[in-house]
């Protein structure tokens, strides 16, 4: 969609998906119903990820774009974050269905800002013709995009298991309280933040564009992270699983921007859209594991 129909009409209808899904949960009286109403926004988010990945890459020049994409991606735990904060007492005080339909209505004026104040990129042009987007097949043919895919693949396993399975492992093997658990969980949310811009600069600045090293080291990072956490046990002590949090989310959350921009970038900007969404198949994203 944003690679043929452009970035404006892809993510206002992604935003519009979102916030019907959400309103018709709010809505729903069953649990099958509401099961749809979900997979709906659920279309809605997975259209606006590789479209804003677009977006930036279309806006800004090769120096920036991972600094950019981090950003961008930082939105994420951020509104997670935000979201585990206000939902709940929202939830208590008015009902869950309240607190579902106010988020709806946050998304569904943004589609309408995002309508009235976003402006389409000039589109690149070649031999004084525009250029036309690159085909399904083409894309699913890149040697690059295969590998890259391929490797997302385990750094989002990797992500995902620790995102999903970290507060129980910390309150039935090690024994903490729930509440310390998921402070742990929250330490690596936020370093998580900070990787995804910090590796951002880092390909963009230090390594001139480079996305691959920093990719490397985000991998053996978090490999040794892992490796740490699987000699932990009963009587670990908060000084050894504060900095193994802190540094798994850094490097097991923070390559996500850098990755987004090199899957756009084997492809260039006339596939960007498409590739993207190979990167966001392989991962929806640390939120759906919180």
């Amino acid at each position: 969609m944003a690679d043929r129909w452009g970035v404006l009409p892809s993510m206002v209808v992604g935003q519009v998906l979102i916030a019907v899904g959400l309103v018709a949960v709010g809505g729903s009286h069953a649990f099958p119903l509401m099961a749809v109403c979900m997979v709906l926004a659920g279309a809605g988010y997975g259209i606006l990820n590789p479209t804003t990945t677009k977006a930036g890459m279309a806006w800004f020049p090769p120096r920036q774009r991972a600094t950019v994409v981090g950003l961008k991606q930082v939105g994420l735990p951020l509104g997670g974050a935000v979201g585990a904060l206000v939902m709940p007492p929202l939830a208590l005080a008015f009902g869950w269905r309240t607190a579902v339909v106010l988020p709806a209505a946050l998304v569904a004026l943004l589609a309408l800002v995002t309508w009235l104040l976003y402006r389409e990129p000039p589109a690149p042009l070649q031999s004084g013709a525009p250029v036309a987007p690159l085909s399904l097949g083409m894309i699913l043919g890149h040697r690059d995009l295969w590998l890259v895919a391929s490797s997302t693949l385990v750094f989002a396993g990797m992500q995902t298991v620790w995102m999903g399975f970290l507060v129980l492992y910390l309150t039935e093997v090690l024994h903490l309280s729930l509440v310390d658990a998921g402070h742990y969980l929250v330490m690596a949310q936020v370093t998580g933040m900070a990787g995804r811009v910090i590796f951002g600069m880092l390909s963009d600045r230090l390594f001139g564009g480079r996305r691959r090293i920093v990719l490397v080291i985000a991998g053996i990072g978090s490999t040794v992270c892992s490796l740490l956490m699987a000699g932990t046990g009963p009587g670990t002590g908060w000084w050894v699983l504060a900095p193994l949090a802190l540094a798994f989310g850094f490097f097991g959350i923070g390559w996500n921007g850098v990755q987004h921009t090199l899957m756009a970038e084997l492809v260039g900007p006339r596939g960007a859209g498409t590739s993207s969404t190979s990167a966001a198949s392989a991962f929806p994203g640390p939120g759906s594991a919180s």
